[in-house]
């Protein structure tokens, strides 16, 4: 079982995947799953996403939604290729783009090809 919580900020979505607390007094929390829907990647930005990924914890699984292929290329260029290579080499790091039809989901950085998942906005992190 997993809990979600979901924190918007400006143009950008943040969405926190737990494992559900085994019994109550367990004060151990832990993020399993951290999904972000970045609306507009913008020139400049790079610094402060640098500095965002400086601060994840270990995760079992990075999911980033954009709003065009345009963005996702440019925040990977920039930002995961320089800042999430442990992540991205253990094949931890998921890309997806927002469309009509819900989410398409990129089988890597590089690739043109998107496959549509019909999933809602609110379901990106089940990329």
């Amino acid at each position: 079982m997993l809990d979600m919580i979901d924190v918007h900020v400006r143009s950008y979505k943040f969405y926190f995947i737990m494992p559900s607390a085994p019994g109550p007094g367990n004060s151990i929390v832990w993020v399993e799953i951290i999904a972000i829907y970045i609306e507009e990647y913008k020139d400049g930005d790079s610094d402060k996403w640098n500095k965002t990924c400086d601060q994840l914890p270990t995760l079992q699984k990075l999911v980033l939604g954009f709003s065009s292929t345009e963005d996702m290329t440019h925040f990977v260029r920039e930002v995961v290729n320089t800042k999430l290579d442990d992540l991205r080499s253990a094949d931890r790091v998921k890309y997806a783009v927002l469309g009509e039809n819900g989410w398409s989901r990129a089988s890597s950085a590089d690739s043109e090809e998107l496959k549509e998942t019909g999933l809602r906005v609110e379901d990106l992190w089940r990329i």
